[in-house]
């Protein structure tokens, strides 16, 4: 799978996703690395359908994070 497989609302959001981002500083350390998608993300069955977010659940809170193959396609979008 690559950047042109998926819709162009996916890709917007995975180019848009905030690398370590949570206003929680207790938080962060658990997000180190990890591009975070926002929290009212929309088709969330379809991106894990598709192997684009994993979850992460940190004092009590879920994130979604870019999987692995997320992070390559963001790669694809965002090299100029």
């Amino acid at each position: 799978m690559n950047a042109t497989d998926l819709s162009s609302a996916i890709r917007n959001n995975i180019a848009r996703a905030r690398y370590e981002f949570t206003p929680r500083s207790v938080d962060r350390p658990a997000l180190a690395g990890r591009y975070v998608l926002p929290s009212t993300l929309t088709g969330v069955a379809i991106w894990r359908e598709k192997g684009l977010i994993d979850e992460v659940t940190v004092n009590g809170r879920r994130y979604y994070v870019l999987s692995d193959k997320a992070m390559r396609i963001r790669a694809q979008i965002t090299t100029p």
